[in-house]
């Protein structure tokens, strides 16, 4: 089931655990975290490593997210990660993901805002929540740290209004030398700034350093290093013990894939977001019961998961009406995400009554 990403950030910040989100290549990478998540009742996203997708055959496994979000009963959604322009940030908004980290903290610090500005106000009109970074997460231990300055940090969540902030705290992606150093300081002092806090690079870390990152404000993380060396650990000690002409895949890809749910399993537990799927399930329904989403809800869902999102909003527009409290209007249609219309337009009450009547009769009698 897909959910607003900021729903079910928000909850993790309530609640004090980590939203997690874990790196996807291939059908059995998909399977081991919708496995792991159903063991653990854990929401979670699946995660794609966006500068790959024109360089291999991601756009499938990209489509197969797509079809397990629509069929499990969890809290997830789809993530582009490490998206470098804005026109492929809009790329992926476009095809569905449900958010985008937008990454351009190696441009100065004007463009970064500039660019990241731009996503933001396209992602939001059509519900997808957007992550930033300021400072330089390192892809190894042999790059240059570039910690995340925190005036500049308040700087850019202001101008842009992003809903999150990857943060540089000493942390990389890949594989340690030795333990890290984190500046858990500078986590304390960034987390009060009005956008939540991600931590990159947590392959690799401890139980604890999660759970103390946790206490002092970060909320979302992602994995991939671990979950994948955990897979191809396994197969290379199965093709060690049976030899190099063993070519059974399905006694080497399931192990591999066993194995790598393990390893989620693990590290969800490390993130406290166990047994928290239900609960963000019934908040989402009862949200969208009460006509009271949040402004990032409209996602590319289902066709009638769209048609039940637009006339809770509707239904909210025309009561703001009567109100006289709408001052704006919103352009609608029944078959697409409500957009935000230019302010001086003014949208009829009749109109909006038209359009959730038409929408509710095409629920009530199963035409989606």
């Amino acid at each position: 089931m897909q959910v607003p990403v900021k729903l079910m950030l928000d909850h993790a910040k309530e609640k004090g655990y980590m939203l997690s989100r874990f790196l996807i290549t291939n059908l059995e990478s998909i399977e081991a975290l919708t496995n792991a998540a159903k063991a653990k009742d854990s929401p979670f996203l699946y995660d794609i490593y966006f500068p790959l997708m024109e360089k291999s055959c991601l756009s499938c496994v990209e489509e197969l997210a797509k079809k397990f979000i629509s069929e499990i009963d969890l809290p997830s959604g789809l993530f582009a990660d490490h998206v470098e322009s804005v026109d492929l940030c809009i790329k992926a908004i476009d095809r569905g993901y449900s958010g985008v980290m937008v990454d351009l903290s190696k441009l100065s610090l004007i463009e970064n805002i500039s660019g990241t500005k731009e996503v933001v106000d396209y992602a939001h009109k059509k519900g997808v929540f957007v992550e930033g970074e300021v400072g330089v997460i390192t892809r190894s231990s042999a790059e240059e740290v570039v910690e995340t300055d925190p005036e500049q940090a308040k700087e850019y969540i202001a101008k842009t209004g992003v809903d999150c902030l990857a943060i540089s705290i000493g942390v990389h992606s890949g594989f340690y030398e030795g333990e890290p150093v984190i500046n858990y300081n500078l986590i304390r002092q960034l987390s009060n700034l009005g956008a939540h806090l991600c931590l990159h690079g947590a392959s690799g870390l401890s139980r604890e350093v999660m759970q103390r990152c946790i206490l002092l404000g970060m909320h979302v993380t992602g994995y991939g290093t671990d979950p994948l060396f955990k897979y191809f650990g396994k197969i290379d000690e199965i093709r060690k013990r049976e030899g190099s002409r063993f070519v059974d895949p399905s006694r080497i890809i399931i192990p591999a894939r066993d194995e790598m749910q393990k390893e989620i399993e693990e590290k969800i537990s490390y993130i406290k977001s166990e047994g928290q799927a239900r609960e963000i399930i019934s908040l989402y329904k009862n949200l969208s019961r009460n006509q009271d989403l949040p402004v990032n809800s409209l996602s590319k869902a289902g066709e009638k998961d769209k048609l039940q999102t637009l006339a809770c909003a509707a239904g909210s527009i025309i009561e703001a009406n009567n109100k006289n409290a709408c001052s704006g209007s919103c352009l609608t249609s029944v078959n697409a995400n409500i957009c935000e219309s230019n302010k001086n337009d003014d949208f009829t009450e009749k109109l909006i009554k038209d359009i959730t009547n038409e929408v509710l009769k095409r629920i009530n009698t199963k035409q989606v």
